[in-house]
Protein backbone atom coordinates (compact mmCIF):
# COMPACT_ATOMS: atom_id res chain seq x y z
CA UNK A 1 0.00 0.00 0.00
CA UNK A 2 1.39 3.25 -0.87
CA UNK A 3 1.59 6.36 1.42
CA UNK A 4 -0.99 9.36 1.35
CA UNK A 5 0.16 11.99 -1.41
CA UNK A 6 -1.40 14.43 1.20
CA UNK A 7 0.72 12.96 3.84
CA UNK A 8 4.05 14.79 2.97
CA UNK A 9 2.93 18.14 3.19
CA UNK A 10 1.32 17.28 6.46
CA UNK A 11 4.49 15.68 7.79
CA UNK A 12 6.49 19.56 6.85
CA UNK A 13 3.40 21.43 8.44
CA UNK A 14 4.00 18.89 12.03
CA UNK A 15 7.65 19.61 11.79
CA UNK A 16 7.01 22.86 10.96
CA UNK A 17 4.88 22.91 14.96
CA UNK A 18 7.88 21.78 15.85
CA UNK A 19 6.96 17.60 16.21
CA UNK A 20 9.59 14.97 15.57
CA UNK A 21 9.13 11.79 13.22
CA UNK A 22 9.49 9.12 16.20
CA UNK A 23 8.13 6.27 13.30
CA UNK A 24 7.32 5.77 9.66
CA UNK A 25 7.44 2.80 8.08
CA UNK A 26 5.39 -0.94 8.11
CA UNK A 27 3.95 -2.32 11.46
CA UNK A 28 6.04 -5.74 11.63
CA UNK A 29 3.16 -7.61 13.19
CA UNK A 30 0.29 -6.44 11.10
CA UNK A 31 1.33 -5.38 7.70
CA UNK A 32 -0.36 -1.76 8.23
CA UNK A 33 1.60 1.75 7.53
CA UNK A 34 2.04 3.65 10.42
CA UNK A 35 3.63 7.50 10.79
CA UNK A 36 3.83 8.68 14.47
CA UNK A 37 4.85 12.42 15.26
CA UNK A 38 5.20 14.07 18.70
CA UNK A 39 6.83 16.46 21.20
CA UNK A 40 6.22 16.51 24.59
CA UNK A 41 2.62 17.20 24.92
CA UNK A 42 0.91 15.88 21.46
CA UNK A 43 1.10 12.73 19.63
CA UNK A 44 -0.54 12.51 15.65
CA UNK A 45 -0.36 9.51 13.87
CA UNK A 46 -1.27 8.30 10.90
CA UNK A 47 -2.21 4.59 10.00
CA UNK A 48 -3.71 1.99 7.63
CA UNK A 49 -5.83 -0.47 8.88
CA UNK A 50 -7.69 -2.82 6.30
CA UNK A 51 -6.35 -0.30 3.72
CA UNK A 52 -8.73 2.77 5.29
CA UNK A 53 -6.35 5.31 6.39
CA UNK A 54 -6.65 7.03 9.64
CA UNK A 55 -4.95 10.25 11.28
CA UNK A 56 -5.16 10.84 15.44
CA UNK A 57 -4.54 13.04 18.15
CA UNK A 58 -3.13 12.20 21.31
CA UNK A 59 -2.20 13.90 24.87
CA UNK A 60 1.00 12.47 25.56
CA UNK A 61 -0.54 13.17 29.59
CA UNK A 62 -2.90 10.28 28.55
CA UNK A 63 -0.67 8.03 25.56
CA UNK A 64 -3.24 5.40 25.15
CA UNK A 65 -5.93 7.31 24.27
CA UNK A 66 -6.20 8.86 20.62
CA UNK A 67 -9.02 10.73 19.06
CA UNK A 68 -9.66 10.59 15.41
CA UNK A 69 -9.96 13.34 13.20
CA UNK A 70 -13.86 13.08 12.92
CA UNK A 71 -14.14 13.21 16.80
CA UNK A 72 -12.40 16.30 16.51
CA UNK A 73 -13.86 17.68 13.74
CA UNK A 74 -16.98 17.75 16.08
CA UNK A 75 -14.82 18.89 19.37
CA UNK A 76 -14.14 22.00 17.47
CA UNK A 77 -17.58 22.74 16.28
CA UNK A 78 -17.41 21.93 12.47
CA UNK A 79 -21.32 21.20 11.86
CA UNK A 80 -19.88 19.56 8.47
CA UNK A 81 -21.89 16.17 8.22
CA UNK A 82 -19.80 13.18 7.42
CA UNK A 83 -21.74 9.80 6.22
CA UNK A 84 -21.47 7.59 9.06
CA UNK A 85 -20.84 4.48 7.23
CA UNK A 86 -18.22 5.69 5.00
CA UNK A 87 -14.60 7.02 7.00
CA UNK A 88 -13.35 10.77 6.22
CA UNK A 89 -10.63 10.59 3.28
CA UNK A 90 -7.19 10.94 4.42
CA UNK A 91 -6.73 14.17 2.93
CA UNK A 92 -9.90 16.02 4.50
CA UNK A 93 -8.82 14.22 8.10
CA UNK A 94 -5.39 15.84 7.76
CA UNK A 95 -6.77 19.12 6.69
CA UNK A 96 -9.14 19.13 9.76
CA UNK A 97 -6.00 18.38 11.82
CA UNK A 98 -3.92 20.90 10.40
CA UNK A 99 -6.91 23.85 10.18
CA UNK A 100 -8.02 23.31 13.65
CA UNK A 101 -4.32 22.94 15.14
CA UNK A 102 -3.85 25.86 17.50
CA UNK A 103 -7.69 24.72 18.98
CA UNK A 104 -6.49 21.30 19.36
CA UNK A 105 -3.26 22.61 21.40
CA UNK A 106 -5.32 24.56 23.55
CA UNK A 107 -7.17 21.60 24.47
CA UNK A 108 -4.39 19.76 25.44
CA UNK A 109 -2.94 22.33 27.67
CA UNK A 110 -2.99 21.28 31.34
CA UNK A 111 -5.41 24.13 32.82
CA UNK A 112 -7.94 22.72 29.69
CA UNK A 113 -7.09 19.29 29.24
CA UNK A 114 -9.09 17.28 31.95
CA UNK A 115 -12.73 18.79 30.36
CA UNK A 116 -11.23 18.47 27.14
CA UNK A 117 -10.94 14.74 27.56
CA UNK A 118 -14.25 14.56 28.82
CA UNK A 119 -15.55 16.07 25.90
CA UNK A 120 -13.48 14.21 23.46
CA UNK A 121 -14.79 10.96 25.54
CA UNK A 122 -18.41 12.00 25.17
CA UNK A 123 -18.24 12.48 21.24
CA UNK A 124 -16.43 9.32 20.92
CA UNK A 125 -19.08 7.47 22.63
CA UNK A 126 -21.89 8.91 21.17
CA UNK A 127 -20.67 8.15 17.78
CA UNK A 128 -20.13 4.48 19.09
CA UNK A 129 -23.75 4.10 20.14
CA UNK A 130 -24.70 5.87 16.77
CA UNK A 131 -22.80 3.60 14.42
CA UNK A 132 -23.38 0.10 17.05
CA UNK A 133 -26.63 0.95 18.50
CA UNK A 134 -27.13 -2.92 18.85
CA UNK A 135 -24.24 -3.43 21.61
CA UNK A 136 -25.85 -0.16 23.27
CA UNK A 137 -29.45 -0.84 23.45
Amino acid sequence: MNWPESLASFESFLKEQGLSCEFRGTVPRYGERLVLYNNNTIAIRVLSEKSVWFAEVSDLARPSEWYEADIIRQFVGSRDIWPMDQPIPITEQLKIIRDHWSTIIKAFDPGAAENSHRRLGLLRDERAKKMFPNLFS
